[in-house]
C-alpha cells in the first residue's frame, strides 16, 4: 500500500445574507504527515482548524458588510 506523505483539506460555507445575496467563503490547508501520524487524525485536525477559521472569517465579514 502506498504511504501518504501530504494531505490537502478544504472547507467552505455559503451563508444567506438576505435580499437574495449570499456570501461564499472557502479555505484550504496542506499538511505534511509526520512518521507514524495517522492520515485520518491529521485530516480531522485540519478540518477542525478550517471550520473554526472559516466561521470566524464569516462573522467578521458579516459584521463589516452593510
Amino acid at each position: 500500500m502506498a504511504r501518504v506523505k501530504n494531505i490537502t483539506v478544504s472547507y467552505g460555507v455559503t451563508k444567506n445574507m438576505g435580499n437574495y445575496e449570499s456570501l461564499r467563503l472557502s479555505e484550504s490547508i496542506e499538511a505534511e504527515l509526520q512518521d507514524g501520524e495517522s492520515c485520518t487524525d491529521a485530516i480531522d485536525e485540519c478540518r477542525k482548524y478550517l471550520v473554526q477559521k472559516v466561521e470566524a472569517d464569516v462573522k467578521i465579514l458579516k459584521d463589516e458588510l452593510p
